[in-house]
C-alpha cells in the first residue's frame, strides 16, 4: 500500500464521519499553535428570586435578600452593590469595549478592542429577564 493510499483512506473516513471535524490550519494568527479553547461560562453570582409590583428580588453575592426597582438596575452603584463590588463576571458576560490604537512590531498603527467595563443596560435586561422567568415573588404567593 502506498502512503498516498493510506492518506486517501483517512480523508475518506473523516469526510464520511457522522460528526464532521473542523480542520484547523495553523490556528489563529497563522502560527503553528492551536486556537485558544473557548472559556466556560461561569454562573451568575447573584440569584434571581422573582418580581412583584415593579420590584425585582435577588440574593446578592453573599446571600442577602436585595430588592431593586427598575430604575435602580440601570445605576452602576446599585449594580456594584448587588454584585458585592466585584464586576469580573459582569465584564466577562456583558463587556463594554473601547478601541485602543497601538503600534505593532513594525511600527505600524493598529487598533484593538479592550474591555473597559461592563454594559449596564445589557446587565439590567438580563437581570429583569431572569426575574420574570423566576416568576412572582412575595409572602402572599404560594
Amino acid at each position: 500500500m502506498r502512503s498516498s493510499d493510506g492518506l486517501d483512506g483517512i480523508r475518506a473516513a473523516v469526510a464520511g464521519a457522522e460528526r464532521q471535524f473542523q480542520v484547523i490550519d495553523g490556528g489563529k494568527g497563522g502560527g503553528n499553535e492551536p486556537p485558544e479553547a473557548t472559556k466556560e461560562k461561569k454562573p451568575c453570582p447573584v440569584v434571581t428570586i422573582g418580581h412583584l409590583s415593579g420590584a425585582f428580588y435577588f440574593l446578592d453575592r453573599v446571600g442577602q435578600l436585595r430588592v431593586l426597582k427598575a430604575s435602580q438596575m440601570t445605576r452602576r452603584p446599585d449594580l456594584l452593590s448587588l454584585f458585592g463590588g466585584n464586576i469580573d463576571w459582569l465584564k466577562e458576560t456583558f463587556p463594554k469595549t473601547a478601541k485602543v490604537k497601538d503600534k505593532d512590531g513594525n511600527g505600524d498603527e493598529t487598533t484593538r478592542e479592550v474591555v473597559v467595563d461592563f454594559n449596564i443596560n445589557r446587565t439590567a435586561e438580563f437581570l429583569q429577564r431572569e426575574c420574570f422567568s423566576a416568576g412572582l415573588y412575595g409572602d402572599h404567593i404560594q
